[in-house]
């Protein structure tokens, strides 16, 4: 399989160079537990806020780093996307014969997001909300996550086809996803709820998970992973459409 070879490949000229990776590998770890070492600090003082405890904020955090660590780090070429197609470097891409995203896909696979998908381990252990009878739950709402969080990147990068500006669009889309994924559904009017359930599918990433995590419920999962599979499908059917008109001028 081309894309396992060049993950691989990729992964060997960054553990050729220990010492660079070792320093960003631990930056990253450390950068992590910074932001959520400040909720501590303020839950510490009060208990709850809007209803929101440390426990829910422990495991949004597990959410959140575990899928954009995983996206980072086994699917890191999408987050080059809109420059690859606004520097034309994507070009080459396209002359080759195999398919163009297992191409892109491990272009880029950051061990230093690795660390950041370690981290959620301390964060799902600190919620107190994970034990082995749902294990198995959270893995799949990890999977269905990473694979709604990189189809999302898709379909923004894939903007870019339409006109090189845009590539600050998808910039600062997956700016607000990194923000949002760490902020509880509660401290939110309706409004941007329906933000951040539809234009953003940061809901169905993290929030849905939180409410059912400890109370399973087998319609929620079910719903959340065909929706992600659905989602990422459509993302990668606009990703495949604009690159044909693409390649049409």
């Amino acid at each position: 399989m081309i894309y396992l070879s060049l993950f691989i490949i990729n992964l060997k000229n960054q553990i050729q160079k220990p010492g660079p990776t070792v320093m960003v590998f631990t930056f990253s770890m450390l950068n992590t537990m910074s932001l959520f070492f400040i909720w501590t600090l303020i839950f510490d003082k009060v208990p709850k806020i809007g209803n929101v405890s440390i426990n829910d904020m422990s495991f949004l955090f597990g959410m959140a780093t575990s899928v954009v660590g995983l996206s980072g780090f086994l699917f890191g070429g999408v987050f080059h996307l809109p420059f690859l197609i606004s520097s034309r470097q994507f070009e080459r891409f396209m002359q080759l014969p195999r398919g163009v995203l297992q191409q892109i896909f491990p272009q880029a696979n950051y061990i230093s997001q690795l660390g950041v998908a370690i981290c959620s381990i301390f964060f799902f252990l600190k919620s107190n909300l994970i034990h082995p009878s749902n294990l198995h739950v959270l893995a799949l709402y990890i999977a269905n996550g990473t694979l709604i969080y990189v189809g999302f990147l898709l379909w923004t990068g894939s903007l870019t086809f339409y006109h090189t500006s845009l590539e600050t669009v998808s910039s600062y889309s997956e700016q607000f996803m990194m923000t949002f994924l760490l902020f509880p559904e509660k401290w939110f009017g309706p409004k941007l709820r329906f933000v951040l359930y539809s234009l953003f599918p940061i809901g169905f990433i993290s929030y849905i998970p939180l409410k059912t995590i400890d109370q399973f419920y087998s319609m929620e999962l079910l719903v959340t992973t065909l929706g992600s599979i659905v989602f990422y499908a459509l993302c990668v059917s606009f990703f495949n459409f604009s690159l044909k008109r693409y390649g049409k001028k």
